[in-house]
């Protein structure tokens, strides 16, 4: 079963640029290794992101970045049990 997630979270405060190019790196190399796709952004304190690939993993590494330290207060704003499609990001963007 597939699982898509889109949520927002605040960065801790003292979140660094180094703490940046760790997160980026770290999620690059276990995104690729399990599959999963996505969009990361941050920008002024927040993070936006959307990941999605096979339920258990997906669930696995949102739990993780739910314990991040470097996240501060998170939203989650929608998921999906299956690929994230045109109309979903339709609904999403009129949602928002």
């Amino acid at each position: 079963m597939f699982l898509t997630i889109c949520y927002l979270s605040s960065a801790s405060d003292k979140l660094t640029i180094e703490d940046l190019e760790s997160l980026m790196i770290e999620a690059k190399e276990f995104n690729n290794a399990n599959n999963i796709r996505g969009v990361l952004i941050y920008s002024d304190q927040t993070f936006f992101q959307i990941i999605e690939g096979e339920y258990d993993k997906i669930k696995l590494l949102f739990e993780k970045i739910l314990k991040d330290n470097r996240i501060g207060i998170m939203l989650s704003l929608r998921y999906w049990k299956e690929s994230l499609s045109k109309q979903n990001i339709i609904d999403l963007i009129v949602d928002i």
